[in-house]
């Protein structure tokens, strides 16, 4: 299977906290809550860009985001 045998201890050992998890409807991304700052309005637009932009197929890169010149073809609106 391709599973380490101390992945699969590991997983045994925690099986009634990954099940409690699984049936409480636990949401995994709040293990490590994220800490509000300053910039929080502009961080979550930006996500919702990422997120349009990659649900276009727009390959986003470094370089890219960086080059002002491509930005306006991404609709940052």
């Amino acid at each position: 299977m391709g599973v380490g045998k101390t992945q699969i201890q590991s997983v045994l050992k925690r099986k009634r906290e990954i099940l409690e998890e699984y049936e409480g409807d636990g949401n995994l991304e709040t293990k490590y809550p994220r800490k509000a700052t300053e910039y929080d309005d502009l961080n979550d637009l930006v996500h919702k860009w990422f997120l349009e932009a990659t649900g276009r197929h727009v390959n986003i890169s470094g370089p890219l985001l960086k080059n002002g010149h491509s930005s306006s073809s991404l609709n940052w609106d």
